[in-house]
C-alpha cells in the first residue's frame, strides 16, 4: 500500500491511539501509520506487531506481559478497524 501523507509514527500519535478504542472517532485517522499497518496481510501485521514487543522490552525495559498486553490492544483495535471498515480509505 502506498504511503500518501502520512503523519509521522511518534509517541504522541501512539498515545493518541491508545487513547481512543478504535479508529472511527479518533482525531488523527485521516494519514496515520498505525491505521495504515492495519490492512497489511494478517502474517505481515503479526510479524510487526511482535517485533514492535520485543523492541519496547528492549528499550523500555519493561515486562514481556506488558509489552504483549500493549501489542493486544492493537491486535484488538485492528480487528475493530477491519469489521468495521474492510478496505482501506483515506476518510
Amino acid at each position: 500500500m502506498e504511503n500518501y501523507n502520512f503523519k509521522p509514527l511518534n509517541f504522541e500519535l501512539v498515545v493518541i491511539c491508545i487513547n481512543h478504542d478504535y479508529c472511527t472517532n479518533c482525531p488523527v485517522r485521516i494519514g496515520c501509520p498505525i491505521r495504515n499497518s492495519f490492512y497489511v496481510s494478517d502474517t505481515a501485521f503479526e510479524i510487526g506487531i511482535q517485533m514492535a514487543e520485543i523492541e519496547v522490552v528492549k528499550f523500555f525495559k519493561t515486562s514481556e506481559n506488558s509489552a504483549y498486553e500493549a501489542a493486544d490492544l492493537f491486535r484488538k483495535k485492528r480487528n475493530e478497524e477491519i469489521l468495521r471498515h474492510p478496505t482501506f480509505s483515506y476518510i
